[in-house]
C-alpha cells in the first residue's frame, strides 16, 4: 500500500490510488479507505450522500440526525449555488416539518402627526422610535428590551394594561 502525503501550508492533499488489499482489511485499512473515498467525492456528490443519509434517518424516524445532515447539505449546496440540490433539500426538510419563506419586506416612513406617539411594546427593534425619534414614547414591560433599543424615543418600563401618568402627557381622545 502506497500513500503519498503532500502538504501545502495548512492544506492537506492525499494522493492514493484505489486501494487493493488481499484478504481481509484491517480496521486501519478500512478507515483509511473510507477517508480516501470522502476525499475523492466532489462537493455535489458529498451533498447527495448527506441527503441520502438524511433520507435513511427520516425512514428510521430519527428527525434529529436527518435535520443535522440536511442543514449541513443546505450550507454546502448554497456555496455551490446548485438549485436542483437546494430544492431537494428543502423538500426533505418540509417532510420533517421545516418550512422556509422567501424574505418579505415593507417600506415604512415616519408617521406624520403633531403630537406624541405611544409605542406599546416599543422595546426590541423599536421601529416606531427609529422612524419618529423624540416624538415617540416607547413603553415595554421589559427593561432589557428597552435598553437594547437604539433610537431617540423616551423609554418607559410600564405594563400597557396599567398605564400610569401617560394621560397627562398623551392626548388619548
Amino acid at each position: 500500500m502506497t500513500i503519498k502525503v503532500i502538504t501545502f501550508s495548512q492544506n492537506l492533499k492525499l494522493e492514493c490510488p484505489d486501494l487493493w488489499f488481499s484478504g481481509e482489511k484491517t480496521e486501519f485499512e478500512k478507515s483509511l479507505h473510507a477517508i480516501w473515498n470522502v476525499f475523492k467525492l466532489s462537493d455535489e456528490e458529498r451533498i447527495r450522500k448527506l441527503i441520502e443519509k438524511a433520507e435513511f434517518n427520516i425512514d428510521a424516524d430519527d428527525r434529529k440526525k436527518a435535520t443535522q445532515k440536511l442543514f449541513q447539505a443546505l450550507k454546502m449546496a448554497k456555496q455551490i449555488h446548485n438549485k436542483e440540490l437546494l430544492d431537494k433539500i428543502f423538500q426533505r426538510l418540509g417532510e420533517i416539518g421545516y418550512f422556509f419563506l422567501n424574505p418579505q419586506s415593507i417600506e415604512l416612513s415616519p408617521i406624520e402627526t403633531d403630537g406624541l406617539i405611544l409605542d406599546i411594546g416599543g422595546g426590541g427593534e423599536g421601529i416606531i422610535g427609529k422612524l419618529n425619534g423624540r416624538q415617540v414614547v416607547a413603553i415595554d414591560v421589559s427593561e432589557r428590551e428597552l435598553e437594547e433599543t437604539r433610537n431617540e424615543a423616551l423609554k418607559v418600563v410600564m405594563d400597557a394594561t396599567d398605564l400610569k401618568f401617560l394621560s397627562q402627557i398623551i392626548n388619548t381622545s
